[in-house]
């Protein structure tokens, strides 16, 4: 064995190497060897399907670079390859990555599609109501067109990672959902379905109601002095038995009622991925997609 880094150039080169010296005449490798370009040693064999042996290649991809795409392109590479070679020699592909790849993206979008179907019908059986359970349906499709939007601004591939994390956020896209039109549906109940009181404050206290900004009163303080607006008119009068606050003015209140619970509780999952973008490595490249 001849280790040259870098010296021999050329055969001949390789043929000047000193491998012995008898009685002070250098022995050369052209002296005991024929020194020329030859096949390289073979180190084993390839088979396929059992019809004869085969030579095989390995195309790699550059890292970051998405493996549809890369397969794509080395087939119509290997598609005009084809067209050149004589007959009986053909380039076939034993091992394609894309495969793998579909196969389990299409796994993470079929548990995708269930849960968004489980989702649906469990909302339509707990909330009773259809119009509910299509207003927080419809969350899910709009959550999921936002996030691959910011997916293909970012530069973020749906792979199996990804999809994965989209699948774990269905269900909390859905729990805010879930109850901040349960309780605006609430709110909407009792207000066509008040509960009917009888005299002195309970009845007054029954017939208040929400305008605008203020929560206005029928109620009475014996000894105390009636409270008046700008024209005179007491709160009593200002609002007439039977009044009804605007449905858009209860949705909003509603919505205020849970809005920043929500919030609250939505930010603290989200504290809980940040570390996910601390990691580095192979461990980086795996979990910050599904971040």
């Amino acid at each position: 064995l001849i280790r040259g880094i870098g010296l021999a150039e050329s055969v001949s080169d390789l043929g000047n190497v000193i491998v012995a010296n008898q009685n002070g005449t250098p022995v050369f490798v052209r002296n005991v060897a024929q020194v020329a370009v030859g096949p390289e040693v073979r180190r084993g064999a390839v088979t396929m399907n059992g019809k004869g042996e085969a030579v095989t290649g390995i195309v790699l991809k550059r890292i970051y670079e998405n493996t549809s795409k890369v397969i794509e392109s080395v087939k119509a590479k290997v598609t005009d390859i084809n067209k050149t070679l004589p007959a009986g020699v053909k380039v076939v592909p034993y091992y394609d990555q894309s495969e793998l790849v579909e196969r389990a993206v299409g796994t993470v979008k079929e548990a995708l599609l269930e849960g968004a179907v489980l989702i649906v019908v469990i909302l339509f059986l707990f909330l009773g109501n259809v119009r509910s359970a299509l207003i927080v349906t419809a969350m899910l499709p709009l959550s999921l067109l936002l996030a691959f939007m910011l997916m293909q601004y970012t530069g973020l591939s749906a792979n199996l990672m990804s999809l994965g994390g989209l699948a774990i956020a269905i269900g909390m896209m859905v729990d805010g959902g879930v109850v901040m039109v349960e309780n605006v549906y609430r709110h909407l109940s009792e207000a066509e379905h008040p509960t009917t009181s009888h005299g002195g404050e309970d009845d007054a206290l029954a017939r208040s109601r929400f305008t605008g900004e203020h929560a206005v009163a029928d109620v009475s303080i014996p000894g105390s002095t009636p409270v008046t607006d700008e024209q005179g008119s007491s709160a009593a009068e200002r609002v007439e038995p039977g009044y009804r606050e605007p449905k858009a003015h209860l949705i909003l209140r509603s919505a205020r009622e849970v809005g920043r619970p929500i919030v609250f509780a939505i930010s603290v999952i989200i504290l809980v991925f940040l570390p996910l973008f601390t990691l580095q490595g192979v461990e980086g490249k795996m979990f910050h997609p599904m971040a």
